[in-house]
């Protein structure tokens, strides 16, 4: 029995060994083969994908090919996970069935690549969604096996906002092996990196879905610092005396500042105004056109976008002040009275820019630009590259061309140039000292409303503080101070100035050689500031002596408390009879020395004179004095106040980059818009291409009378000798009557309208403007004939009248160039032929004429 229970023992013994034995190799075996099978899969489905790809004759992307990018976990798993995961919760039960389906797999895919949509070649690697809002879906496998890649989406409509784009990627996949830089930046050679490079270290093409918000901006907050500012203005290096101007003008206008952005700030929370609608706007990406679209359609009519606001970064290059201009002559010339008008106006710029909230870089010289604009891209990658860090660059004509000379390749619609006369269509076309940028006319930001085809930035003019005023002293005859600060300025005006000298104690304030001058004018020889602010707070009357045209001083004159004595023009100055205006880009004619005062101000603040008529002087200068007082005047555009309102709208709504021009669109849908109701469009559901700004809902369509600039027709619409173009359901009469341009009264207009200072001029308070952005939405057939035009015959011509109406022809004639898009052209297309013009108007904003009433 014993011996029974022994073996017994040995066999249980030997059983549990084999058992173990077997158990240890069944699950070596089993992990063996649960590897094989997964090396097995993804074998088979590199062979699978690789078929199919063959099949349907799809070329592979090399960034995807074999070891070098992991086809095989890409590609394959994307064929796998498709079938796989509508099936997840029987995937183990079809593991072991996998292979042996690909036949019929393939024939199921090849089905469907048939009929799905082919990417162009031109868009190879991206695919392009039209859904308004973001999508941030997976990429399926059709779009990868037609060369689509993972997460490598764009927003169809953003494409057109980008015009170099493809030509930059076309560029790209032949050149982004010729330096270590593209490499190291993330280039692979993929469509994908491409973009990815292309939209966020340059700023040539939109940035993919996926990615969109893995940058924002932050948020713009008010900056009332001074001392901040100043930092900024000395960490420039050198330029000291047009610094040493900057600095002593803010320090003197600061409190002007921040009581201008006070009133800003407090129209915009009185207490009829409502931001809940706009609330979400401060969450959106810069680049997500979805989310601003939303924010611009809720925007309240007439409510300025104040808070919430992106923190752009801003480059400033002032050119003119570099030491390549003339050998530095423009900054020497500062501390000898020479022309300061443009330091005014940079001035302001850069104090408004400041104070609005974003950042702000100075640079004077080209070289110093570019390390700007050109700097390595990490501490970890040497590369010098150039990417989109700034937001706008503001420029001058001369700081526009040295970069070019630089090689600076930032998108052409990211600049602003400063441009004090403007620079109208035939001279942006034809290339000249001045002239010849090509750019859209709606870049050039000028010193005065000049023409309504530029962008009118302005400047803020002066007003002496009270305790700096000296007492006007109580004299036989009144204090007149001639505006002439160098003295060629004074030449062959001897007989104009001693008639006035029988009347006013002539005063002038001339900085270089007087010997020449009138020996009964009192001459100071004062540098421009404070001293000779104080020394005009003396007087009653500034003097004009024809020249310099349109500069500021007259402006502070009247602001504060000075009557100005404009020369008038007979015949009216131009390129044709003076060689000031011979190489300046426009063929305006001025009719007095400072027509901005003579059409928008007038009187009792200034008075025209003709120089050369003394019977006219006399009379002039009689009737005044009867009545002198010592009221001031300046108008709301150029305050603080008004500077602010007016930049923060171009900053927030003017997108030149969306524009037509940029587009290469000739034409664009007309938003037909109705009251407290979203834009339609007349005939096509497009509004990606339809010009946003100004709004439909300001826009008037007019077919001007015979020769008329579209800028006149605009101005004198309220007359009947043009025709309004106009649905059946609006009456003309509706209007031309409506003078004072219906709007909703929300906060802000109805405080502005309380406390900002009335135009004395009221032609000029409630006014039309052409509207040069909306030229593409007026030289269009469907958008004519929607307004009862009939169009028996179409043309199109590269004429700056154009669109017209050619009453001989019975044809309408449209724009062939979106470089020929004039606002003041007038008279002859051919030199014989007058014809009508198609104009777009919109109305003015009340003292604000560079926005309309809806723009803010």
């Amino acid at each position: 029995m014993k011996r029974y229970l022994k073996k017994a023992r040995v066999l249980c013994i030997v059983f549990f060994v084999v058992i173990l034995f077997g158990l240890c190799w069944v699950v070596n075996n089993g992990n063996h083969s649960l590897a094989k099978y997964r090396a097995d899969i993804i074998n088979l489905s590199r062979k699978y994908v690789k078929a199919l790809a063959e099949t349907q004759n799809v070329d592979f992307d090399d960034p995807y090919s074999a070891e070098l990018t992991g086809y095989d976990l890409k590609k394959t798993l994307a064929v796998i996970l498709d079938d796989m995961l509508r099936r997840i919760d029987q995937i183990e039960l079809k593991l072991s069935n996998l292979t042996n389906s690909s036949p019929q797999l393939n024939k199921h895919y090849s089905e469907s690549i048939n009929s799905g949509p082919i990417i162009p070649h031109t868009a190879r690697g991206l695919k392009m969604s039209s859904n308004k809002k973001s999508s941030y879906k997976k990429i399926n496998y059709l779009d990868l096996l037609q060369d689509a890649q993972e997460n490598c989406v764009v927003q169809a409509k953003e494409i057109p906002l980008y015009p170099e784009c493809f030509s930059k990627i076309e560029w790209l996949r032949t050149r982004w092996k010729t330096h270590s830089c593209y490499v190291e930046l993330g280039i692979d050679g993929s469509e994908c990196s491409f973009v990815r490079y292309l939209s966020e270290v340059e700023s040539f093409c939109p940035q993919l879905d996926s990615r969109k918000f893995m940058k924002r901006h932050s948020e713009a907050q008010i900056t009332r610092d001074l001392n901040g500012l100043v930092r900024i203005l000395y960490s420039v290096k050198n330029h000291l005396s047009s610094k040493s101007f900057m600095i002593t003008r803010l320090k003197r206008m600061w409190p002007d500042w921040l009581a201008g952005i006070q009133h800003y700030i407090n129209g915009v929370n009185s207490p009829q105004a409502n931001y809940s609608s706009l609330d979400h706007c401060r969450f959106c990406s810069p680049d997500d056109i979805a989310c601003a679209d939303i924010c611009q359609s809720t925007k309240l009519i007439g409510q300025p976008f104040l808070f919430g606001r992106p923190k752009l970064n801003i480059l400033l290059h002032m050119g003119f002040l570099s030491n390549d201009f003339y050998k530095n002559s423009f900054e020497s010339y500062i501390s000898k009275g020479g022309p300061l008008g443009e330091l005014v106006q940079w001035t302001d710029l850069i104090a408004a820019l400041y104070i609005l909230g974003h950042n702000i870089t100075i640079t004077y010289e080209a070289a110093e630009a570019k390390l700007n604009l050109l700097h390595p891209y990490s501490s970890s990658v040497a590369c010098q590259v150039e990417n989109n860090k700034y937001d706008l660059i503001y420029t001058d004509i001369t700081g526009f061309r040295n970069l070019k000379k630089v090689n600076i390749r930032t998108p052409l619609c990211k600049f602003r140039i400063l441009d004090t006369f403007g620079t109208e269509a035939l001279y942006n076309r034809k290339k000249e000292l001045w002239s010849g940028l090509h750019l859209n006319l709606q870049q050039f930001y000028t010193f005065f409303p000049h023409s309504p085809d530029n962008t009118f930035l302005g400047f803020v003019v002066e007003i002496l503080a009270p305790k700096y005023k000296a007492s006007r002293q109580s004299s036989s005859k009144p204090v007149a101070l001639v505006y002439g600060k160098e003295s060629y300025m004074w030449a062959n005006k001897t007989n104009y100035l001693r008639i006035l000298s029988d009347y006013f104690e002539i005063h002038g304030n001339v900085l270089d050689k007087v010997e020449n001058l009138p020996k009964f004018v009192h001459i100071h020889q004062i540098q421009y500031g404070q001293p000779y602010l104080e020394l005009m707070s003396k007087a009653q009357i500034m003097i004009g002596l024809g020249f310099p045209y349109e500069g500021p001083a007259p402006l502070e004159a009247i602001a504060n408390g000075l009557i100005f004595l404009n020369p008038r023009f007979d015949p009216p100055h131009s390129r044709s009879n003076q060689a000031f205006f011979t190489d300046k880009p426009t063929s305006r004619s001025l009719t007095s020395q400072h027509p901005y005062i003579e059409n928008h101000i007038g009187e009792p603040y200034s008075y025209l004179v003709d120089m050369d008529n003394e019977t006219q002087i006399r009379l002039t200068i009689e009737r005044f004095l009867t009545n002198i007082s010592n009221g001031t005047y300046r108008p709301h555009e150029y305050s603080p106040w008004g500077f602010l309102e007016r930049l923060n709208a171009y900053l927030t709504r003017q997108n030149i980059c969306a524009t037509p021009f940029y587009k290469n669109l000739i034409q664009s849908p007309l938003p037909i818009a109705k009251a407290d109701t979203p834009p339609k469009f007349n005939y096509l559901d497009v509004p990606d291409i339809a010009v946003s700004w100004p709004p439909a809902s300001s826009l008037t369509i007019v077919l001007g009378s015979r020769g008329k600039s579209c800028a006149d027709v605009c101005m004198n619409l309220g007359t009947s000798e043009h025709t309004l173009l106009l649905p059946s359901n609006i009456s003309t009469y509706s209007i031309r009557n409506n003078t004072q341009h219906q709007q909703i009264q929300n906060g802000y207009i109805y405080y502005r309208s309380i406390h900002s200072t009335p135009s004395p001029n009221l032609s000029y308070l409630y006014t039309f403007r052409c509207s040069p952005e909306h030229f593409p939405s007026v030289n269009h057939r469907l958008n004519l004939q929607y307004l009862g035009v009939s169009c028996p015959n179409i043309t199109y011509t590269t004429s700056s009248m154009a669109p017209y109406w050619d009453d001989a022809g019975r044809s309408c004639v449209f724009q062939a160039s979106n470089e020929w898009f004039d606002c003041t052209a007038s008279g002859t297309s051919n030199g014989s032929d007058v014809f009508y013009r198609f104009c777009p108007c919109r109305d003015a904003l009340p003292n604000q004429i560079s926005l309309c009433s809806n723009c803010l």
